[in-house]
């Protein structure tokens, strides 16, 4: 791993409050983080649509917290910004 490089960790969380997040591994892969990345975009794209059904103003606020994502991701993660989305790859 060089400096710069994103990499992914794999973190515990206990269910209770008392517990601390207990970080597992991690992982340098430029394809996984891809991936990782596609899938956190779909999913914030797809919250902004279920509040989008309940609030309009609300539903503006989280599509343009998800397009930040995509713009951060994108200068992150080399390749990001141009390689197609593939719904189902995580």
């Amino acid at each position: 791993m060089t400096k710069g490089d994103v990499t992914l960790m794999l973190v515990y969380e206990p269910s209770t409050a008392e517990g601390r997040p207990v970080p597992l591994v991690r992982v340098s892969d430029p394809g996984l983080a891809a991936q990782v990345a596609d899938k956190a975009i779909r999913e914030a794209e797809e919250r902004a649509a279920a509040i989008d059904n309940a609030d309009e103003f609300l539903g503006e606020v989280e599509r343009a917290e998800a397009r930040r994502l995509r713009d951060v991701l994108a200068i992150l993660i080399p390749g990001l910004a141009t390689r197609p989305c593939v719904a189902g790859t995580i």
